[in-house]
């Protein structure tokens, strides 16, 4: 009786841990989305992966130009967000968040419907316990990110 209970805590724990992991992971990619939507490439650092707050520190030192780290559609993007995302999904260590649809005239809010294409924030986590950070802003298929898992590994 007693190890079922324990049992069952753990496995709520570890439930509260996923659904907490998502919910930080949608907050990061928010707050990120904000930078670009201010130009803030300090804001972006804040919340990156040790690797590209590094990168970013050069730019905001002044040492490259942010286009050289940035698609620039993915970066038009992520300028013109509207606050719509779709839900972080995870493979690995790795997290994806859409946020604009790829048009065929440039990106588009997700709120115009349903693309093949999305623009996306990635994020990753330097450590298993560190949150999630900026890895990058690129492009996936619909397909590949709907084939991801909705909660993390």
């Amino acid at each position: 009786m007693r190890f079922r209970v324990i049992a069952m805590l753990l496995a709520g724990l570890i439930a509260t841990h996923a659904a907490a992991q998502v919910r930080q992971a949608d907050v990061t990619a928010a707050a990120i989305l904000t930078g670009f939507v201010n130009a803030d490439v300090a804001a972006i650092q804040r919340h990156a992966t040790t690797v590209s707050a590094l990168r970013l520190q050069r730019i905001v030192d002044g040492e490259i130009d942010a286009a050289t780290l940035f698609d620039p559609a993915a970066a038009q993007a992520a300028a013109q967000w509207d606050g719509q995302m779709h839900p972080a999904r995870f493979e690995r260590y790795l997290a994806v968040v859409p946020f604009a649809i790829s048009g065929p005239d440039g990106p588009v809010s997700l709120s115009a419907g349903a693309g093949e294409l999305y623009f996306v924030l990635r994020l990753a986590r330097d450590t298993d316990y560190s949150p999630w950070g900026y890895q990058g802003v690129g492009r996936m298929p619909r397909a590949s990110y709907e084939a991801r898992a909705a909660d993390p590994p």
